[in-house]
C-alpha cells in the first residue's frame, strides 16, 4: 500500500496499522462467517437465554468489530476523511478501540458460561478465542496510536500541546555520511582522523626546522678540500 505522501515520515506505523486491517479483513471474511454458518452454532438456541445471549453478543461484537477495523485502519490514505493525522487518531477516541475493557469483561463471562455447561457448542469456544485474539490485536494497536501521537507530524499539527519544543518536521531522510556523522563512532573516528592530521602537520613543521637547522650549520663553516684535492695538490 501506498502512502499518502503528507504522512510518509510516519508511514512505518501507518504500514503497520494496514498489515492489522488485512488481519481484521480475513476473521470476517473467513473465520467469523465459517463459526456461524458451517459449524454448530445454532446448538445456542437450546441454552437458558442469559447464556445464548452473551455467546450472541460474542458473535456480533467480534464480527462487527473485524468489518469496523478491516476498513479503518487502512482509512488515514482518505484525504477527504481525514486531511490531518491529528483528524484520523482522534478517531480512536471514540470507537471501537475504547471498548477493550468492555471487551475484556464480555470475554471473561463468556468463557464462563462456556465453562459452566456441558459439552460447550465447539463454535463458542473457537470464536471465544478468536474474540480475544481480535482484543490482543487491537490492544497493539492502541499502542502505535500512541506513539503516532508523539510522532513529528502530531506535534506540527498541535504546537500548543508541545510548546516547549522546536516544531520542525524531520527531513525524510539523511545521507549515510551525515548519520555516520551524527553518530558516537563517527564523532570519535572523526576527531582521532582530525588529530592525526594536526599531529602530522607539526611533524612536517619540525622535520623542516630541523633540517633548516642542519642546512644553516654547514653554511657557517669554512670551506675545506676534499682529501683526494689535497694528495694533488701534494
Amino acid at each position: 500500500m501506498e502512502i499518502r505522501k503528507d504522512l510518509i515520515l510516519e508511514s512505518p506505523i501507518l504500514e503497520r496499522l494496514y498489515e492489522y486491517s488485512k488481519v481484521f479483513t480475513n476473521n470476517n471474511h473467513f473465520k467469523w462467517s465459517h463459526l456461524r454458518n458451517k459449524e454448530d452454532y445454532d446448538k445456542i438456541y437450546e441454552l437458558p437465554d442469559d447464556i445464548k445471549y452473551t455467546f450472541e453478543e460474542i458473535y456480533c461484537l467480534g464480527r462487527d468489530v473485524s468489518i469496523y477495523m478491516g476498513a479503518h485502519l487502512q482509512n488515514f490514505n482518505r484525504a477527504e476523511l481525514y486531511p490531518t493525522l491529528t483528524s484520523y487518531i482522534e478517531t480512536f477516541n471514540t470507537n471501537w478501540l475504547n471498548k477493550i475493557d468492555d471487551f475484556l469483561f464480555l470475554s471473561a463471562k463468556a468463557k464462563s458460561y462456556s465453562d459452566s455447561i456441558d459439552n460447550p457448542p465447539w463454535s463458542i469456544r473457537k470464536m471465544i478465542e478468536l474474540f480475544d485474539e481480535q482484543i490482543e490485536l487491537m490492544e497493539i494497536i492502541r499502542r502505535e496510536v500512541e506513539n503516532l501521537k508523539i510522532s513529528e507530524i502530531y506535534k506540527y499539527e498541535n504546537p500548543n500541546k508541545f510548546k516547549k519544543e522546536k516544531l520542525i518536521p524531520r527531513k525524510l531522510s539523511e545521507k549515510p555520511l551525515v548519520k555516520f556523522a551524527k553518530s558516537v563512532k563517527g564523532v570519535i573516528i572523526i576527531i582521532a582522523a582530525i588529530t592525526g592530521i594536526i599531529v602530522g602537520i607539526y611533524s612536517i613543521r619540525d622535520s623542516d626546522s630541523f633540517d633548516k637547522d642542519i642546512a644553516d650549520k654547514n653554511s657557517n663553516q669554512p670551506m675545506t678540500d676534499y682529501p683526494s684535492q689535497i694528495q694533488q695538490n701534494e
